[in-house]
């Protein structure tokens, strides 16, 4: 077993300490590497770090969103005036989605079409959102045939 150490983005260790566990996720990526998704104010910034085997490689920033753009006539007056938080509870392999916490409200964005879905409405705004781990299937589901015997009796 190994353990290594790998250095965020400059952009990104430069974030506020006490926000960074809210505002960054880690995406595996589907060969060799790993996804850093980061969310500075109303941005979100993907970058990708590649590996050859030796455990190095470099940050490149591969996607930028502006979220004001993608959420469209989801953006409430709140957010213009920039007094909402956004918090990024959970992401996806290959960094194809991701969820935004926003005045608790959460979105899912397909980052690759660039379309937002509301999901879920916390009932407090209070509350406090911590993760959400996604869970992929196949689907329909696929399930193995049921083998039936004929009891004699």
């Amino acid at each position: 077993m190994s353990l290594f150490f790998i250095e965020v983005p400059d952009a990104v260790r430069d974030d506020c300490p006490e926000s960074f566990q809210l505002s960054v996720k880690l995406s595996q990526a589907e060969k060799s590497g790993l996804y850093l998704i980061h969310v500075e104010g109303f941005k979100i910034h993907v970058w990708l770090h590649g590996t050859d085997g030796n455990s190095t490689g470099n940050w490149n920033l591969v996607n930028t969103i502006c979220l004001r753009e993608v959420f469209g006539h989801l953006v409430k007056p709140s957010w213009v005036s920039g007094d909402s938080r956004i918090s990024l509870p959970g992401s996806g392999d290959n960094a194809e989605f991701v969820f935004l916490e926003v005045d608790g409200e959460v979105f899912c964005m397909d980052i690759i079409s660039r379309t937002v879905e509301k999901v879920y409405e916390m009932a407090m705004k209070d509350d406090f959102l911590f993760e959400i781990y996604p869970f992929m299937m196949v689907w329909p589901p696929i399930f193995p045939a049921l083998i039936k015997t004929h009891d004699p009796e």
